[in-house]
């Protein structure tokens, strides 16, 4: 593990004890939130743009932290995936890259319209793209 890993992994058992006291005190939801908030700053200003810096296993300690609080208020109710359908989802945003990258722009779009409709959500941040479950989408299919 590196001094990133290690700042990354303070910081967010930072966070985690500030909500948890809250919590512990007399269900001091405000305190809570504003301690989630906090944590999302500074996964927004020092982590989102820079994940080159850490290893896989920070950044899942560190999302996993993060849903885990923000479910606990129901802020954030994170939708499980089985881990074919993840590894089938990157694969296919991997081949999306590929195509953007040999100018393909239609058949990548394709891919991103069809993985939306279906409830996967893409952002291309700078040059990584990221993505989530529409969770509403995702139940009007069922």
């Amino acid at each position: 593990m590196g001094d990133k890993d290690t700042e990354l992994l303070s910081r967010v058992n930072g966070f985690v004890n500030s909500f948890e006291e809250s919590m512990n005190n007399d269900i001091n939801t405000s305190g809570a939130v504003a301690a989630l908030m906090d944590f999302a700053k500074y996964v927004t200003s020092t982590v989102i743009y820079n994940t080159q810096h850490f290893s896989k296993n920070a950044l899942t300690n560190a999302l996993t932290a993060f849903s885990d609080l923000a479910n606990i208020l129901g802020i954030l109710n994170r939708t499980r995936l089985p881990p074919s359908l993840i590894s089938l989802i990157d694969t296919l945003i991997r081949i999306r890259a590929q195509l953007r990258a040999k100018k393909m722009f239609d058949i990548a779009d394709e891919i991103r319209n069809e993985l939306g409709r279906l409830g996967v959500v893409i952002s291309d941040v700078g040059n990584k793209t990221y993505w989530y479950i529409d969770r509403d989408k995702l139940s009007q299919l069922g």
